[in-house]
């Protein structure tokens, strides 16, 4: 039997994205309407997840889609549709929305440290302080977190370490393990990202990477993370990502130093002539290894990475450019989206967080329940976002 040949990701727009779009609406209103009981007020809750929508996006609906391997993207943080996690995402939307429900607000997705194992020596790294620790968690209880997790609603999952590449045959026992109700993605460097690997982590049940390219000249890319030719490494590692038929989003910790609009624009032209379908921009925060020390971004290139997220996305000059996700700018304007509200963090060593950079412990998910933890995390508040 002959192998299916294998399409890089593309990017859909104009006419095309109209019928994708006009074909999810309709799966969305079915879904609403069977959960509501009520037409009226499943046409509402259609409105409050457009709000939703343009409130992520930056104010208007999406201009670009990403087709890859008969699915639909809109990044790495919801699960792409058509797939079980995407149904499974409205359903947790419509409970979000069901005022009559008891039941806890499901969570959306956790970032989730499958190893300290990692060589290089990042300026920002997060993860500093458990870097290198001699034992990581075991398969078993990830694989039992990821099914109470699902059990909270969560349907996307992105595993980060620590270098996840590192323990690449525990990542594959992982996704060959953890079934198909949830979308899962990767967090990496680049580094040995090869081929074959990347095409064993897409028969595995992969659907996306995130390779963390935090400038668009090699040589200030490779300083920042501590290792010369760590540049053309993250490189390669698109080029294979592709022939794979995954997708890519490049990961960029937006510094006082790189944030300009010069370096923004050379940055998304670096990234759209490797045919980089998204770019997630995370912000420099007081944590990790930056703990104790002022790096947090001021207001004017605040307004500098606002202006360039919004530009990106709407302005048809940049249509061709990769889509571009920007956490905080939602956050700043509703109020943080961590602690178990949408979204969590687990270190290396089980341990739940707010976030990655809010380093507040609920408790240990490979020692105790998940769902009796988020009752403790649900009560902290962003140090930022409030």
């Amino acid at each position: 039997m002959q192998e299916q040949e294998i399409s890089s990701p593309e990017i859909c727009q104009g006419f095309i994205l109209k019928l994708v779009s006009l074909g999810l609406f309709l799966k969305i209103l079915i879904m609403a309407l069977i959960y509501f009981r009520n037409p009226i007020t499943a046409i509402k809750a259609l409105s409050e997840l457009r709000k939703l929508q343009y409130g992520v996006n930056g104010g208007g609906p999406f201009k670009k889609l990403v087709k890859s391997q008969g699915r639909y993207f809109w990044g790495p943080n919801t699960p792409c549709w058509p797939s079980k996690a995407f149904d499974r995402l409205m359903h947790a939307e419509f409970e979000r929305l069901n005022t009559a429900s008891r039941r806890n607000k499901p969570l959306q997705f956790v970032v989730y440290a499958i190893t300290s194992n990692c060589s290089l020596d990042c300026q920002h790294c997060y993860e500093w302080n458990l870097l290198n620790r001699d034992q990581d968690p075991s398969i078993a209880n990830i694989l039992r977190s990821i099914s109470e997790f699902e059990e909270c609603g969560v349907s996307l999952f992105q595993f980060s370490g620590g270098e996840p590449l590192d323990r690449f045959d525990g990542l594959i026992e992982i996704l060959n393990s953890a079934g198909d109700e949830s979308i899962f993605w990767l967090v990496t460097s680049g580094k040995g990202l090869t081929l074959e690997k990347a095409l064993s982590l897409r028969s595995a049940g992969l659907s996306g990477i995130l390779i963390s390219v935090d400038h668009w000249h090699a040589n200030e890319h490779d300083e920042f993370r501590g290792e010369s030719g760590l540049f053309e490494e993250a490189m390669k590692a698109i080029d294979n990502t592709h022939s794979a038929g995954l997708v890519v989003c490049l990961a960029l910790s937006a510094t006082r130093e790189f944030t300009s609009r010069e370096n923004l624009l050379r940055y998304a032209e670096m990234a759209h002539s490797k045919k980089v379908e998204f770019i997630q921009i995370l912000e420099a925060r007081s944590s990790g290894r930056y703990f104790g020390e002022n790096v947090e971004l001021d207001e004017n290139r605040i307004s500098i990475l606002e202006n360039f997220f919004r530009e990106l996305n709407f302005h048809p000059d940049y249509k061709l450019l990769p889509s571009i996700i920007y956490p905080a700018f939602y956050q700043r304007r509703e109020g943080c989206v961590g602690s178990g509200d949408r979204f969590l963090y687990v270190n290396s060593m089980g341990e739940m967080h707010s976030c990655p950079f809010c380093h507040k412990r609920a408790g240990n998910c490979h020692e105790a329940s998940v769902a009796d933890l988020l009752d403790e995390i649900r009560s902290y508040n962003c140090e930022l976002h409030i």
